[in-house]
């Protein structure tokens, strides 16, 4: 048979010139549009879970508001991003320089196709090839797999040419017809191996006939004399009779006659064919809507028995068959013009008729490397690791669950190398050993109430046994992306709860491994010893040793790659807010070691003692002495000074600073403020409303949202509970006093460790909002009239050592019948103007106005100086 190539030659379209090509063709020019096309088919088994990992992950986000979440989603986006643009410059990148094929062919039947590739080396990832034709006339039965720097191809061989690849796919062509374009596909996943793109290219063709197969029965035939000149047949012997004389055939003689000689002698009736093959002519018709199958079958059949057969086609003008060939490709014309006017294509069965099946995914490999299964396991005990340190687990857990994780990487790449199946007894030991965890965790949970205690105490143990359980049943591809997107949550959930200084590196550390476990998985195995595969020519252009040239190009477009992913993240982030909660999974955690609190309500130091919530009247202690410092007291001397110390006492996360208030003091006397004697209202956690207390005032015409602060903390510390103004809700495993000056206390101390949250209302008010509200004394007289407790007047009262001069700079500054905020701003700019901030201004004399001194004589101390 004759080849033909195929190859893009720039031109507008296509068009056929059926062969052999008699004058009266009775097949019409056909002209198609030469063009190229790149979109997206699919993603790769398992590819789908990174999907729902990132949308649990978004969950996490809200329900904690953690930065770090907000940093591996955007870190994911942008990895996903990469990995699309990496299978579609593979794709890009792939140039179909021509295709070599047969001349004829028959439906049905397997032949080989060459593409020939000009693509760059190394390459990025896995790259299928197939060829097709439009409106089903052709399908390929198989694909060319070209694995990245292995070297070996699945279905099929690669020759390097020098000046490109040339990869011999076997095609079958389903329908028959004949084909004057040819479409070439190109599939790529890229270097991630995540989303498959395909790039097709169109190809003008010479014909290439698909001939139906042949069946019967015979088309009608007309049969007639041969023309052709000299004797029908040869005689032998003699012409007079002899027996086994047999004189020629004469014009007007029948074409069979009964040879009664031979009859007399052999005893049976001997008939001898006195007209010879070669003198009986077959011509063969053909119409619309009869079988291109029947036709073939017809010609062959009269080519096979040595007639002259000619075939009319529709009243055109007879064409002679001469060969098989002829056979083929007349039957594949035939075959699609009934296709085209509506007729019988051929004996396969129509396209409409074919059964529905879901499209299969354009990942045919699915072996996995000792590489890939190892970054993998690195990644999930990473991910195990952050959790159970945010959880404060024993270094026992820890070790358990890396031996956990090491364990079923091996058993899991023993059986996926080997191709076995598991044994049955180590399905029954996994089985028995997750009901054993099962047991253990529902044990554990038990009297667990509401889903902050099903957050803290049995899910993150699921969580750690589903890691562990999984990796045994790692043994391909897609298994392998969703043990990967399994470690995905669980890094997201330990960045939720932890907020420690090694989140960082542990985060980075577990990123390399991800990372490098996801670019591995499309990486072929190495094949064994005795593998045919085994030794590969280190000169192939897609396997060996790179050379310097090589590496250096790989080096540089690495880094082109993580430069511009990190940039893309950057960007991201600077564009997404950070969730403002509900931080639901700030679990609450405390100590069950934690001190308790004797007395209902009162202030105690971090060891439960109340005699340390104080120092009576010594030198206040260092700031980062949280149980000496006097702040956490029931009085504050402004006379007393101290240090600020260097020792990390809390952590908070939340979306925006604030002020954190811990303790709030009521009454003044000049020098010394003390607490409100009001022990408060006991409430019990883990979700606890805070009632407004008094000056809480709401405003329902002033917008207002939510502010999810999330404290862990990092020393031992009083009993009292920080909140930014305005709190609403806290999430707290105790209980908690809620008292009538606003201050939170716990009836435990807060150990390191603790982790509680709390939900604050924030006004969002602008200078306009606060200056429209005028003086807001006016109130303070009509709450007055109401209130016959006066419960306002111990608020309003000035102690007697406030001096004239006192009084009269804050008259000189009030602007009479302007808003109350313009009399505070007065007061801020004269303090910003007049005063400096000093943790080490003197102390006033005894018997001294603390305001007094502050304000005339030293005009140092610690005054906020910011502007509204």
């Amino acid at each position: 048979m004759s080849g033909v190539t195929y190859a893009p030659n720039g031109l507008t379209g296509c068009s056929v010139q059926a062969a052999p090509a008699p004058e009266t063709d009775p097949v019409a020019a056909v002209t198609r549009r030469t063009r190229t096309r790149v979109r997206p088919i699919g993603l790769s088994p398992g590819g789908a879970t990174f999907i729902g990992a990132w949308i649990v992950g978004l969950a996490i986000a809200r329900l904690t508001g953690a930065a770090a979440v907000i940093l591996l989603l955007a870190a994911g986006v942008v990895g996903f991003g990469c990995a699309a643009l990496s299978g579609w410059l593979s794709v890009r990148r792939i140039s179909v320089r021509s295709i070599a094929g047969p001349s004829f062919t028959t439906a049905g039947t397997s032949t080989d196709v060459t593409i020939s590739l000009k693509t760059p080396e190394p390459q990025s990832g896995d790259i299928r090839l197939a060829i097709s034709t439009t409106r089903g006339f052709a399908t390929p039965s198989a694909t060319a797999v070209l694995p990245r720097g292995s070297g070996r191809a699945s279905h099929s061989p690669i020759v390097d040419t020098g000046a490109g690849i040339d990869i011999r796919v076997p095609a079958r062509f389903r329908q028959a017809g004949v084909v004057d374009h040819l479409h070439a596909r190109a599939e790529s996943a890229g270097i991630a191996g995540l989303i498959w793109w395909r790039r097709t290219t169109k190809l003008c063709t010479e014909p290439i006939h698909i001939a139906p197969v042949a069946s019967g029965p015979l088309l009608p035939i007309d049969r007639g004399s041969s023309r052709r000149d000299g004797p029908s047949s040869n005689s032998s012997g003699s012409h007079s009779g002899e027996i086994d004389g047999v004189r020629p055939w004469r014009e007007g003689d029948s074409g069979e006659a009964i040879h009664w000689p031979s009859t007399l002698r052999a005893g049976d009736l001997i008939v001898h064919d006195r007209v010879a093959a070669t003198d009986t002519t077959w011509h063969v018709s053909f119409d619309v809507g009869d079988s291109p199958a029947q036709l073939r079958w017809t010609l062959d059949e009269g080519l096979r028995h040595g007639h002259d057969v000619t075939l009319d086609v529709a009243g055109h003008e007879p064409v002679p068959i001469r060969s098989t060939d002829d056979a083929a490709s007349w039957s594949a014309q035939m075959a699609q013009r009934n296709a085209s006017s509506g007729g019988e294509a051929g004996p396969l069965m129509p396209l409409l008729k074919r059964p529905i099946t879901w499209p299969k995914s354009p990942e045919t490999e699915t072996s996995i490397g000792l590489r890939a299964r190892s970054f993998t396991a690195v990644a999930a005990f990473l991910a195990l690791a952050m959790l159970l340190g945010a959880l404060s687990a024993s270094s026992a857990m820890a070790l358990i669950a890396a031996i956990g994780v090491l364990v079923g990487a091996l058993v899991s790449y023993y059986f996926a190398r080997s191709g076995r199946g598991r044994p049955i007894l180590l399905r029954i030991g996994i089985a028995f050993a997750a009901l054993a965890a099962l047991v253990a965790i529902a044990v554990d949970a038990n009297g667990i109430n509401g889903l902050l205690a099903a957050l803290r105490g049995p899910m993150p143990d699921l969580l750690m046994l589903l890691v562990v359980l999984h990796g045994f049943e790692v043994t391909d591809r897609r298994t392998l992306r969703v043990h990967q997107a399994i470690t995905f949550v669980v890094a997201a959930y330990a960045a939720g709860l932890r907020i420690d200084g090694a989140l960082g590196w542990w985060l980075a550390a577990w990123a390399v491994a991800f990372v490098g476990a996801v670019l591995s998985t499309t990486r072929p195995p190495r094949p064994s010893a005795t593998s045919e595969n085994a030794k590969v020519d280190d000169h192939s252009p897609t396997t060996g040793t790179l050379g310097p040239i090589a590496n250096s190009r790989q080096a540089a477009r690495a880094t082109a790659w993580l430069v511009g992913a990190t940039a893309a993240t950057l960007a991201l982030l600077s564009v997404v807010p950070i969730p403002d909660g509900p931080a639901r999974l700030g679990l609450p955690a405390l100590s069950n070691n934690a001190p308790t609190v004797n007395s209902p309500g009162a202030l105690a130091g971090p060891d439960g003692s109340l005699s340390q919530a104080g120092t009576g009247g010594g030198t206040r202690g260092s700031l980062s002495q949280a149980g000496g410092y006097l702040g956490f007291a029931e009085t504050l001397d402004t006379s007393v000074r101290g240090d600020l110390g260097d020792e990390i006492v809390m952590r908070v996360r939340s979306p925006e600073p604030a002020f954190w208030r811990g303790q709030t003091f009521t009454d003044f006397d000049g020098r010394s403020w003390t607490v409100s004697p009001e022990s408060g209202v006991p409430r019990t956690g883990p979700t606890i409303n805070i009632p407004p207390t008094l000056g809480d005032i709401t405003a329902s015409d002033v917008e207002s949202k939510d502010l999810v602060q999330t404290y862990f903390i990092e020393a031992d510390l009083p009993n009292v509970v920080f909140a930014a103004y305005r709190p609403e809700q806290l999430v707290f495993d105790g209980t908690v006093w809620t008292r009538p000056d606003g201050a939170l206390r716990s009836d435990v101390t807060l150990t390191k460790g603790s982790v509680y949250t709390v939900v604050s209302d924030r006004l969002q008010v602008t200078p306009e909002i606060l200056r429209a509200q005028g003086d807001i004394s006016v109130i303070f007289d009509e709450f007055r009239n109401v209130d016959s407790a006066n419960v306002l007047e111990p608020f309003l009262a000035m102690p007697d050592s406030t001096t004239a001069r006192t009084i009269e700079l804050a008259e000189q500054l009030r602007t009479p019948g302007e808003s109350t905020y313009d009399t505070i701003h007065a007061y801020q700019t004269w303090l910003s103007t007049n005063t400096v901030y000093d943790l080490n201004a003197p102390v006033p004399d005894h018997g001294a106005d603390a305001v007094d001194d502050y304000l005339f004589e030293t005009r140092r101390g610690s005054a906020s100086r910011s502007r509204p």
